[in-house]
């Protein structure tokens, strides 16, 4: 994402990260505890309660509004668990959600890091 300009002029960078759960949070505490160059950034949970797919990635999109990059961090392994024994609707498994919402992206979007991950049909 580019940066955004407000009244005119550039927005410094300012990142927001959209994390599914306890652990990830975790991760950027013992990093921002552990580097030195990131003590002056705040950590704070915005999403409480645990969301779906769906609702982060509506988070997401809106925090793409005010913030210079976003960064979606998700847990590949729960995804993969939870397709195994999804019982459901074939169009709203784990794996076809997440799919979903990495394609409604748009095409100039070229950060785009889905590591470990196959989105195939």
């Amino acid at each position: 994402m580019n940066n955004r300009l407000q009244n005119g002029q550039r927005l410094r960078n300012s990142f927001a990260c959209v994390v599914d759960g306890e652990t990830e949070i975790w991760y950027l505490n013992m990093l921002k505890r552990n580097e030195p160059s990131m003590k002056s950034i705040s950590i704070r949970p915005e999403l409480p309660q645990k969301k779906t797919l769906e609702e982060q990635f509506k988070q997401v999109q809106t925090l793409a509004e005010s913030y210079t990059t976003v960064f979606w961090i998700i847990d590949t392994d729960t995804i993969i668990s939870n397709e195994r024994t999804f019982a459901g609707d074939r169009n709203k498994s784990p794996r076809v959600v997440l799919k979903k919402c990495v394609s409604a992206l748009p095409e100039s979007l070229t950060d785009l890091s889905c590591n470990g991950l196959i989105l195939t049909d």
